[in-house]
Parts: C-alpha cells; structure tokens; sequence
C-alpha cells in the first residue's frame, strides 16, 4: 500500500481456485495481480487482465513497491521479478517487460527474501532470512 491508498497484491493461483476461475488458459502456479485502492475506508480492488505463467521462486515471499519507478518486486526464495506495475495493472504486460534475479551465496544454494523497503531517494534494502543479513542497492 502507498502513501495515496493505492494496494497491490499478488496471488499465486491454487487447484482449488483455478476451478472457480473462469478463464481456460489459468493454470495453478501462475501469478494474479489484483490493484485498488482504499476510500472512505473501504477496500475494491480489480483483478489484472494478465497474469504471469512461471514464477521466480518456489514459496513467494512478498511483494513491494518503488513507486518512484513504478515497479513491483516479487520476492520468493532467492529470486525476484521486477515488474511495471501500471503495464499489468492495465493488461498491456509482456514477457520482456519482466526482469528477474537469483541470489546465490557461496555458502548455500540460495538467500531467503523475507522483504524489502525503499528509501525517498530510491535506494532499495532487502532482509534476508537464510545468511542473516540486511543487502542494500549500490549505486
């Protein structure tokens, strides 16, 4: 949620709410995103037209949001996908719009996002479970 009320969530689509979606192409794995906003203290929210079919990571973890770059991050078990979120919002996402990352350490197979904040000035600081530690962004 933002300063203005604006809420983004995603979804990972289960079995079980696959066979109350009425779209044929759904499959369970696939990532929903639903936006809106709170007014008068009430909450709509709209699901996206699109949806993403292979996500980053096995267990997701949390989504933020750099509204200065209007991107959402999926954050999963080590990996990420940076996504314009206006462009899913409106259903106008394609797959070169996504970008993505995996953080390996020498140590462990993988890092474990637990979340992320962003600073005014941009600068993004990632909490990580597995390696206790804080990784902020280098410019």
């Amino acid at each position: 949620m933002d300063d203005d009320g604006n809420v983004a969530i995603v979804s990972m689509i289960s079995n079980k709410t696959k066979k109350n979606l009425a779209a044929k192409n759904i499959k369970a794995g696939d990532l929903m995103l639903y936006r809106g906003n709170v007014q008068h203290g009430k909450l709509q929210l709209h699901m996206s037209r699109r949806f993403v079919r292979n996500k980053p990571g096995y267990f997701g973890q949390f989504l933020s949001v750099n509204s200065r770059t209007d991107q959402l991050f999926y954050l999963t078990d080590g990996a990420y996908y940076a996504i314009p979120a206006s462009k899913w919002a409106r259903g106008a996402l394609n797959k070169s719009d996504i970008k993505s990352g995996v953080y390996v350490s020498p140590k462990q197979a993988t890092r474990e996002f637990e979340s992320q904040v962003w600073e005014q000035n941009g600068r993004s600081y990632v909490i990580v479970n597995r390696g206790a530690e804080i990784m902020h962004e280098i410019r």
